[in-house]
């Protein structure tokens, strides 16, 4: 995409903090940052989005009478959406935000 992160959260799970993901933070100039572990509320923001897109997934998956085998395809129709919606604390979508232009939506 052209930028890198200046900083990655996490709560610490091994997933995120090992010795090959501090060695890639590192050469890349990327400040790891460790919430409490087992306190979400650490990451209010993240936890937050990630709440709202299961919502949503699961919303659909329920509209369209669909199992959760579709899982995957609802969550990244999710994660489309609300990358193309209106935020309130923000000028503009978060696709707007993160190319600098409006996206296509033909």
């Amino acid at each position: 995409f052209g930028r890198k992160p200046r900083v990655v959260r996490s709560d610490g799970g091994g997933e995120y903090d090992n010795r090959e993901l501090r060695t890639f933070y590192k050469a890349e100039g990327i400040k790891p940052q460790f919430t409490t572990a087992h306190s979400p509320q650490s990451n209010g923001v993240a936890e937050r989005k990630n709440r709202s897109l299961t919502e949503m997934a699961t919303c659909m998956l329920n509209d369209a009478g669909l199992d959760k085998r579709f899982w995957g395809e609802a969550m990244l129709t999710a994660t489309y959406l609300q990358n193309r919606i209106p935020s309130r604390s923000s000028q503009g979508t978060p696709y707007e935000l993160w190319w600098g232009r409006k996206p296509d939506l033909q």
